[in-house]
């Protein structure tokens, strides 16, 4: 992740968390690359009005090639979450799955809910918001 969007970030989110993963290329048993992102991962973002952001997500991944497999939104609250898991399979592209995760979900329900993301066959988007892992938070 660049400086500047993590200063984006930084910007736009209560409390963010960074998940730092490093990817190694083996190559009978020898390291041929160390990355810290995989090479297939792209993270993309717009500034946009509120009223255009769905519709723009939605074109977004009609759009895009190869169609992501899988694909995370983070959203401002738990409810928002809840909100637009609802409303977000209407206004998708067809074929994607909505998989909400939050801090207010059961340990169980997320586990469920991450689960069914990582395993899905056909492309999965995961609503999220800054503290899905039950820290305490202003909600």
């Amino acid at each position: 992740m660049s400086q500047a969007l993590g200063e984006i970030i930084k910007v736009n989110l209560r409390n963010p968390r960074r998940v730092v993963v490093r990817v190694k290329s083996l190559k009978d048993n020898a390291v041929i690359e160390e990355r810290k992102t995989p090479a297939s991962l792209t993270m993309s973002y717009l500034v946009l009005p509120p009223e255009h952001k769905l519709p723009a997500m939605a074109q977004l991944l009609e759009k895009l090639e190869p169609r992501p497999q899988r694909a995370i939104a983070f959203f401002a609250s738990c409810f928002s979450v809840k909100y637009f898991a609802m409303v977000l399979p209407s206004i998708l592209p067809p074929g994607y799955s909505v998989v909400p995760f939050h801090g207010k979900m059961e340990p169980p329900a997320r586990e469920r809910s991450f689960a069914r993301f990582t395993g899905s066959s056909s492309p999965s988007i995961l609503l999220s918001e800054p503290t899905p892992f039950g820290r305490p938070s202003a909600h």
